[in-house]
């Protein structure tokens, strides 16, 4: 099962047991109310100070993604909040020759993503505790973002300053304002997912 697949499973168990518990009239220890808002935060972090609530790539997405990375030895890859680290590892195994960077902020998508990178073994691959903007862009060849739209206009703005000619910016799904994209790549998955494509 996918990490996604996992997390709506362990969401699921949760306000399952949760409810079982009330209705025999159980009470869980004082503990628990206060873990489950830690392991929240954990995933989700980045929703409250970033208003980037976590969204993972599907596979099709993942595919679509490296596909679309340059397939030269030595390109620098990096996925700006990287969530369960899925892009990561599927742009590593295409592209063995290139350096693929994720950087995530959300501590428990952090540790998921960087076991799933160590357990890889793909040397090509890293994880990286670090915010999107604090990422230098200046030496990256592709850079790929699934956020929201609340950041999109900043980096945008951020992307064009840093990013070289020649190299490719894409967003999942959400637009910059007043800047149409130089291409767009829609996916015929469940989601209807669109690939944002701009180049500098």
């Amino acid at each position: 099962m996918s990490p996604r697949g996992w997390s709506f499973v362990a969401f699921f168990a949760a306000v399952a047991a949760a409810v079982a518990l009330a209705w025999a009239g159980i009470r869980p220890p004082d503990w628990v109310f206060p873990l489950a808002v830690v392991v929240l935060l954990g995933f989700y972090v980045n929703g409250v100070t970033e208003q980037v609530p976590l969204y993972l790539s599907n596979r099709r997405t993942q595919q679509a993604v490296a596909d679309l990375t340059p397939d030269v030895a030595g390109a620098r890859i990096v996925d700006l909040g990287c969530g369960f680290g899925g892009v990561v590892l599927a742009v590593a195994r295409a592209r063995p020759g290139a350096d693929v960077l994720g950087v995530e902020t959300a501590p428990l998508s952090w540790l998921i993503s960087l076991l799933r990178v160590r357990l890889s073994g793909l040397a090509n691959a890293r994880i990286e505790f670090r915010g999107i903007w604090n990422t230098d862009l200046g030496d990256v060849d592709f850079v790929y973002a699934f956020l929201s739209p609340a950041p999109m206009a900043r980096l945008y703005a951020k992307v064009r300053a840093e990013m070289k000619p020649g190299t490719v910016f894409v967003s999942n799904s959400f637009e910059v304002p007043d800047e149409d994209p130089d291409e767009v790549l829609e996916l015929d998955d469940r989601r209807r997912t669109r690939l944002l494509v701009w180049r500098m």
